[in-house]
């Protein structure tokens, strides 16, 4: 196939490097921000847009911006500032503080439940896989899961 003549893209052509361009100068005025927040200045007296969110949990969401940003919040260490790139879209986020999770709240507690409900069948499944594997191997037994396949497509 022959290349498609200059003239027929250069719009898109101009419009993407545009784009593309955009987004590294504001990652890299995000990347600033970032490191004058790191040098002890504030977020807001950078000349950008601030908006603040009251506290957030980490499975919580945030109108208006990327998932990502949540995750990266929790990644960032509190008074410290992160970039978050999403799309044609560059957000510095900053975290003021993090709230510990209150063990007596009944959400924890229901969380804390299913995650050791949840652990304690996936050690009790690899113990039971482990032992079959031993047991196995010193009787000298080998499977042929071929052969076994067979037979239940067979059956079924």
């Amino acid at each position: 196939a022959a290349p498609i003549p200059f003239d027929e893209v250069k719009d898109k052509v101009a419009a993407s490097w545009t784009a593309a361009e955009m987004v590294r100068l504001k990652t890299a005025r995000a990347e600033a921000v970032v490191a004058d927040v790191a040098a002890g200045k504030e977020l807001g007296a950078q000349g950008l847009l601030v908006t603040r969110s009251g506290a957030v949990a980490r499975t919580g969401f945030v109108e208006g911006v990327p998932p990502s940003l949540t995750t990266t919040a929790f990644a960032t260490e509190p008074g410290k500032a992160a970039t978050v790139v999403s799309g044609d879209q560059v957000y510095v986020v900053e975290v003021a503080q993090v709230i510990p999770a209150d063990p007596a709240n009944p959400d924890v507690m229901r969380m804390h439940d299913t995650l050791a409900v949840r652990l304690g069948q996936a050690i009790g499944d690899d113990l039971i896989d482990l032992f079959a594997r031993a047991a196995e191997a010193e009787a000298g037994l080998t499977l042929d899961s071929t052969a076994i396949s067979a037979v239940q497509a067979q059956i079924q």
